[in-house]
């Protein structure tokens, strides 16, 4: 991991936005919730999100939205001299521990919307580890357009057992 010194580290927690030009470590932890990594691949920098909730319905305009969070992270990134076709995205999160009887899945509608607003922005997708039945840890180091993923537990404990549990299921 980058720690040279002249880095930017932060930790964010749900409903956090970081963007910044300078080199930055961008780290957290995530469950039914998504992060979006975004990068600039002329200017090498980036930035990252961290929302619980998929759409505001009009209710706020907070970042713990990810139909707000997910465009004011595209937007800041355009604001800080990004221009969008030098824009890459990789998406993590959206895991559901339910126990396959619970009808509505937070991670799934979060996983919907952050690929909405992709979608609609025209930024590629370069990684995507989405869905399944466990969390991670994410580390996204901007200036080498990095990130590290590791898997938190045993998904076997979440999992109903007439269920196989990798990425895939969701």
């Amino acid at each position: 991991m980058l720690n040279d010194g002249l880095s930017i580290t932060k930790f964010l927690v749900p409903g956090d936005l970081c963007v910044s030009p300078d080199p930055a470590v961008y780290k957290t932890v995530l469950g039914s919730c998504i992060s979006l990594c975004i990068h600039d691949k002329k200017l090498k920098s980036g930035g990252m999100n961290h929302f619980i909730y998929a759409e505001s319905k009009g209710k706020s305009a907070s970042d713990s939205y990810g139909d707000v969070s997910c465009d004011n992270l595209i937007q800041k990134m355009i604001s800080s001299g990004s221009k969008k076709e030098d824009l890459t995205v990789r998406i993590f999160g959206g895991a559901s521990s339910h126990n396959g009887t619970q009808i509505f899945s937070p991670g799934i509608s979060n996983i919907k919307v952050a690929k909405e607003i992709i979608k609609k922005w025209r930024i590629p997708i370069l990684e995507e580890d989405l869905g399944g039945c466990i969390g991670r840890t994410i580390v996204f180091e901007t200036a080498m357009d990095r990130v590290i993923v590791k898997n938190l537990q045993n998904c076997l404990r979440s999992c109903p057992s007439d269920r196989k549990c990798d990425k895939k299921n969701q």
